[in-house]
């Protein structure tokens, strides 16, 4: 029998690293990988509809990942990999002017539509996601100390850094100088987020 391509979509796929965990656990189950991306791989499997659908959920959920099949969760985890490519990966700055449009963008759907899907399957706005991804990584810069608060501020979007003092305030309880103390001890993974 021919191989035939199938995708499976995947949850929590967020990094580089991710990619290579899943293409490494397919190996380890003789899952043919033709080609991967951050919220689905295209796999060869001798049988059909799909590739042996247990044995690649058992294999991958110990690492926190899992197989998604409604399309609504298909678009939902969309969102979240364009937004996680954006704030953690991108050179571009982050502008939150330019959020409607990324998504609109790249999911050819209209922004209200995407929101209130995104809404109902977790419980929170895209845009309220938006600002924990990049107050995430805000922690991240912080505890690198790799730039300024100025060029923190700037490249995640904030207006200036009083937006970003009472960001902290209110997300933390904390005063900046008290957050670069500790930011470590406050950083969540991306798939918690």
């Amino acid at each position: 029998m021919n191989k035939t391509a199938t995708i499976i979509y995947i949850k929590n796929m967020v990094c580089p690293s991710c990619l290579l965990m899943i293409r490494n656990i397919f190996k380890q189950e003789d899952i043919l990988v033709e080609s991967i991306d951050w919220d689905k791989a295209a796999v060869k499997v001798n049988k059909l509809p799909h590739p042996h659908p247990e044995k690649i959920k058992k294999a991958i959920e110990p690492y926190g990942f899992k197989i998604i099949s409604s399309d609504h969760d298909k678009i939902s985890e969309q969102i979240k990999i364009t937004l996680i490519k954006w704030i953690y990966f991108s050179e571009e700055v982050v502008d939150k002017a330019l959020l409607k449009e990324l998504l609109v963008s790249k999911l050819q759907k209209k922004y209200s539509a995407l929101d209130q899907l995104f809404k109902n399957i977790n419980g929170y706005s895209i845009y309220y996601y938006f600002d924990l991804l990049r107050f995430e990584r805000l922690k991240e810069l912080v505890s690198y100390d790799k730039s300024s608060l100025y060029e923190f501020s700037l490249n995640l979007g904030f207006d200036n850094l009083n937006e970003l003092r009472q960001s902290i305030k209110a997300n933390l309880n904390c005063s900046i100088h008290e957050f670069k103390r500790t930011s470590f001890y406050h950083r969540k993974p991306i798939d918690h987020v």
